[in-house]
């Protein structure tokens, strides 16, 4: 998954006010939630996942 530069700065710089975040992957996998951690280098974040109760953290893949 590929991000854009806008997106990481708000992400980065936003993160106390972002509610939600929806990741939406080619195979359909559809994961949200609110974030969990943010790691500016290397560029990581993970929410807590409100869709799969097996998993309660989801790390994005960038």
């Amino acid at each position: 998954m590929d991000i854009t530069s806008d997106r990481k700065d708000d992400i980065l710089n936003h993160t106390k006010s972002i509610e939600n975040i929806e990741v939406v992957y080619k195979k359909k996998n559809k994961y949200s939630g609110k974030l969990a951690r943010v790691q500016q280098t290397p560029f990581e974040i993970t929410i807590l996942d409100n869709n799969h109760k097996e998993e309660t953290e989801h790390t994005v893949d960038f």
